[in-house]
């Protein structure tokens, strides 16, 4: 069995004694950081008991439960809870969805050590992503049963369909073949599943290995599912432009840990530079907050106004996506991946 990483009290200790720092030695392409979730449906309770960073799951909660007291959760979290900061928080967890994917493309480099072995084979895992930029009309069939019932009856595709586009990990979606591969499963609050609505994966729009971010077309034929996302993501522009953010700097974390259902964790961040010829080239966001397997690609909320984090064509959002976890069991964010992108220094301290 694996070595447990530090509790969650140890790794708040951990971070609130380390600097901020800039030529960080951090690299986005190491395995043992990446928090797929490699499972069958019967492993996932197993999966949780037996994680490795079990100390820190008291740092979860249910979304449900979340949503019967979100008062008391923010005040715990430092977190003033306003009316605009709950719907914000809301609005962001109804666009965010458990992402399964059940081929592993034949083109995925050694450095994805965990899952190189099964290479262009049949192979589930999980993580999360989450909706952005706008719904569109697709020219892409859907892969739900009824659909292929349809086109196998009539021999062509009679159903109008709709493009979503969902922003996660690249160690999640490697490529298109994985791409065409991943369902993604709105909705999925608890363990009845009755309410879940998926998304079809078809292509891959744009990635950053180097980044380690990436958007992958969806579709669905599910026309009442596409004007509920489209309304959602109207209501996430109009929220994240006029809620009060915080001077504290905090995250809010929406993942499906483990592949279980959705879960919020909060946490504490501090941003890390990353220069190369004394220009910074990525930038990334480190914090103490609970992620787990399957909370790869995860939407890591800055409720902070002290983050100047801001979207490239590559992310398509106003936050990263979680990307993994060091050996201190401290968690950090995708980046922005423009090569020349000119970001002011922040000073040292803790923030």
């Amino acid at each position: 069995m694996e070595p447990l990483l530090p509790s969650l009290n140890e790794v708040k200790r951990i971070f609130s004694l380390r600097q901020n720092f800039e030529d960080s030695q951090l690299t986005f392409d190491n395995p043992e950081y990446q928090e797929l979730a490699e499972m069958s449906e019967a492993s996932i309770k197993m999966e949780w008991s037996n994680c490795k960073k079990k100390q820190g799951h008291q740092g979860f909660i249910p979304w449900k439960d979340f949503q019967s007291d979100p008062e008391r959760y923010c005040k715990e979290a430092k977190l003033t809870p306003t009316e605009t900061t709950l719907k914000y928080i809301e609005t962001m967890t109804n666009l965010t969805a458990r992402l399964e994917v059940k081929f592993v493309s034949s083109n995925r480099p050694e450095l994805y050590r965990k899952l190189f072995e099964h290479r262009g084979t049949e192979h589930i895992f999980t993580g999360t992503g989450c909706v952005v930029h706008d719904v569109n009309v697709s020219n892409h069939p859907c892969r739900c049963i009824k659909c292929r019932k349809m086109a196998k009856k009539y021999d062509t595709e009679i159903i109008k369909t709709f493009s979503v586009y969902i922003a996660t990990a690249t160690h999640v979606v490697y490529d298109g073949e994985e791409a065409k591969k991943m369902t993604a499963e709105l909705n999925y609050n608890d363990d009845g599943r009755k309410c879940i609505k998926r998304l079809y994966g078809v292509s891959l729009c744009d990635r950053s290995v180097t980044g380690d971010a990436c958007v992958v077309e969806c579709v669905t034929c599910d026309e009442q599912l596409a004007k509920e996302i489209k309304t959602n993501l109207q209501s996430y522009h109009l929220l994240y432009r006029e809620y009060p953010r915080s001077y504290k700097p905090i995250v809010v974390i929406i993942s499906h840990p483990h592949g279980k259902p959705k879960h919020i964790s909060f946490g504490e961040y501090r941003t890390l530079l990353f220069k190369r010829d004394g220009l910074i080239t990525l930038k990334a966001i480190e914090y103490n907050a609970t992620t787990c397997p399957g909370s790869s690609g995860a939407p890591v909320l800055v409720m902070s106004d002290k983050c100047s984090f801001r979207s490239t064509k590559i992310v398509l959002s106003n936050f990263p996506a979680h990307s993994g976890v060091n050996s201190e069991g401290l968690s950090f964010s995708a980046t922005s991946s423009n090569p020349t992108l000119k970001i002011k220094p922040e000073k040292n301290g803790n923030r």
